[in-house]
C-alpha cells in the first residue's frame, strides 16, 4: 500500500525534492493530526444525538475514484479535484442533510489532502463543515 501511495505521489509531480519535503512535513505533523481527527469524529457523534447520523465514505461511495488510479494526471491534487461524483449518492445526501440527518464524511486519505477534499465536497454542493470531514491514515482507523 505504501509503495502504491508513493507511486501516486510521484506521478506527474514536480522535482523529487518537493515530494520529499511534502512527505517529510506530513510525517512530522501526522502524530498531531491523527488525534485531532479522532477527536473531531467523536465530537460529531456527541452533537448528533437528536438526528440520525450518516457516516459516509468518499472514495468509491460518493466519488468515482478507482478509474483515476489508471488515468494520467498532472498531480495528485489534480486527480483528487477531478474525481467525478456518484450523483445518486450525492443527491441523496443533499436531499436529507442538514434538515433531518447529520452527516460525517470519513475517508482514508493522507492528511495533506484535507483542503483538496473540502474543495471537492463544496464543488459537489455537499454539506461541508470543519467538524464533519474526518481523514484517517488506515482503513482500520475507520472502525
Amino acid at each position: 500500500m505504501a509503495e502504491h501511495f508513493n507511486y501516486i505521489m510521484d506521478a506527474g509531480r514536480g522535482a523529487p525534492s518537493e515530494n520529499m519535503i511534502i512527505r517529510a512535513f506530513f510525517r512530522l505533523v501526522t502524530p498531531i493530526l491523527a488525534p485531532f481527527f479522532r477527536r473531531l469524529f467523536l465530537s460529531a457523534f456527541e452533537g448528533a444525538a437528536d438526528k440520525p447520523l450518516w457516516v459516509v465514505d468518499i472514495d468509491n461511495t460518493i466519488a468515482q475514484t478507482w478509474p483515476s488510479f489508471i488515468e494520467k494526471h498532472k498531480s495528485e491534487a489534480e486527480r483528487l479535484l477531478s474525481l467525478p461524483p456518484l450523483e445518486g449518492m450525492c443527491a441523496r445526501i443533499r436531499g436529507s442533510v442538514p434538515r433531518t440527518t447529520e452527516v460525517i464524511f470519513l475517508s482514508v486519505r493522507p492528511y495533506w489532502t484535507y483542503f483538496l477534499t473540502r474543495q471537492w465536497l463544496l464543488a459537489q454542493r455537499l454539506p461541508f463543515s470543519v467538524s464533519n470531514l474526518v481523514l484517517v491514515g488506515t482503513p482500520e482507523e475507520k472502525l
